[in-house]
């Protein structure tokens, strides 16, 4: 590295140093991802930061940035058509970086020349992590993987008494009947029988309402789409509804219609049902080689990944059940997203065995069964239908180049970072301000349009992102209570 480019760093350390009254830090790499110049703090990121770089750096124009969806307040400045600074405020508030933008152009004719003069062997080059290298061969070994063939490998139906000569069965239910012996999986019967397998969960249904058969493992229900009224038969593991305190969740999609909805299943197995927007297609197969924000969504469900999404982002760990391996490749993804997630420590799998007997141990955890695709969530709303993630995510698939729909999602985080850095200033000499007021002053003060449903989003990454509870501060009127009513139904 030149002398040049290190006198260049360091003016530009100074410089937002006095501006924000913090230390900053600064890293320069290529378009490449490969580092110019980078301060030891970024010695933790520099994986993340090359991936980063050579994933967006063509998606953002000169004198643009991006924020990283981060607990970390680290904002990427593609300083010239060569060249993107990274800085870092540890100890600031993220917002105060973006004062950078007013300097950038002083910069970026220096850095460019020091590029031009630098040499090769200043240039440090980056490797894949281990975690990296170990996920794309893994995807490569798994690669298109269904969740509901292995789901029903484990459901095995057995008859509650011996079927009698009396007994009044057609042809499908003798057989489906016969192979109830506790032994044959569900998957295995499907494949016995010259009929569909919803028409064969339907047979096992039937005879399970009449008591002459039984799942070990497993409660079977008969729910209803609360718009036309088409009903699913569908499989919940005993221990999800026996571990949870407050009971189940899980997205259905009926055969025949075009709806989805969202089942509550409490501890006495009372059901309640809410119907949503379909974003997209269930899918039931997920190509580990093609991984992408709409095929995570098509393979779980809105809901799921929408759980997931809110888990990482308001800090909550997530415990899938099942499926290590799958889960590990799918957390390199996430990555891409949340840069400081970590498999085995913000999102990681454990087996059944291990779940029922450490169940408290988990107990603030987002707990998701891989295969039933239920959900014990630990968030305090009660039926939370994450209006917000629904709302993000719609704009952001309409895009189908997943590396913009990346971007996008940053935009919307740094959008919200800004309202929140905004807002809280604007609260400081203020005792309590209504939810109307302070949208009111956002839009006349600031020309900033904050949409109702995103106060309490702000309100939580105030208080997780910045240590202030801004809740007893911003107050919702009648107006604003009825207004949010309103966009639930």
């Amino acid at each position: 590295m030149s002398s040049a480019m290190y006198d260049i760093v360091k003016n530009i350390s100074g410089k937002m140093g006095q501006l924000v009254g913090v230390k900053v830090y600064v890293a320069v790499t290529g378009k490449d991802g490969n580092f110019i110049y980078s301060d030891d703090v970024f010695d933790d990121y520099k994986d993340f930061i090359k991936r980063f770089v050579e994933t967006n750096f063509n998606y953002l124009h000169q004198g643009e940035h991006s924020i990283p969806l981060s607990s970390e307040n680290i904002i990427f400045f593609k300083t010239t058509e060569n060249t993107m600074t990274i800085l870092y405020n540890p100890k600031g508030k993220i917002g105060q970086l973006l004062a950078f933008k007013s300097l950038m152009r002083n910069y970026s004719e220096p850095i460019e020349n020091c590029l031009a003069t630098a040499e090769s062997g200043a240039i440090e080059i980056i490797e894949e992590t281990a975690a990296s290298k170990l996920a794309a061969q893994k995807m490569e070994e798994l690669g298109i993987v269904s969740r509901k063939e292995e789901y029903y490998h484990k459901i095995k139906p057995i008859l509650r008494r011996s079927l009698k000569k009396k007994d009044k069965f057609n042809l499908i239910e003798s057989t489906i009947l016969n192979k109830c012996d506790g032994n044959t999986t569900l998957f295995n019967i499907i494949r016995a029988v010259d009929v569909s397998g919803f028409q064969v969960i339907d047979t096992l249904y039937k005879f399970f309402e009449k008591k002459l058969i039984e799942f070990e493992d497993y409660e079977l229900f008969n729910i209803s789409c609360p718009e036309c009224k088409n009903s699913v038969k569908y499989f919940i593991p005993k221990f999800m509804l026996e571990k949870s305190e407050k009971g189940i969740r899980v997205q259905l999609f009926p055969e025949g219609c075009d709806h989805t909805f969202i089942v509550f299943i409490d501890k006495k197995l009372k059901i309640k049902t809410k119907s949503v927007e379909r974003l997209l297609e269930f899918k039931d197969i997920l190509d580990l080689r093609e991984l992408s924000i709409g095929n995570l969504i098509s393979f779980f469900g809105q809901d799921v990944f929408f759980n997931i999404f809110h888990a990482i982002f308001f800090r909550f760990y997530t415990v899938f059940i099942g499926k290590e391996d799958i889960v590990n490749i799918m957390t390199e993804f996430l990555r891409k997203i949340f840069t400081q997630l970590e498999y085995g420590r913000h999102i990681f799998a454990i087996d059944q065995e291990e779940f029922e007997k450490n169940t408290k141990k988990y107990n603030d955890f987002l707990i998701i069964d891989f295969y039933s695709n239920s959900v014990i969530d630990p968030y305090d709303e009660e039926e939370e239908i994450f209006d917000f993630e629904f709302k993000l995510f719609k704009k952001v698939i309409q895009n189908p180049d997943q590396n913009v729909q990346i971007l996008n999602t940053y935009s919307e985080f740094e959008r919200l970072i800004l309202l929140t850095d905004t807002i809280l200033k604007e609260l400081e000499p203020i005792k309590q301000i209504s939810e109307d007021d302070l949208m009111k002053e956002l839009d006349e003060k600031y020309q900033m349009k904050i949409k109702r449903y995103e106060i309490p989003i702000i309100k939580k990454l105030s208080e997780i992102y910045y240590g202030t509870d801004i809740s007893k501060k911003v107050t919702r009127t009648v107006v604003g209570q009825m207004s949010s009513w309103f966009e639930k139904i």
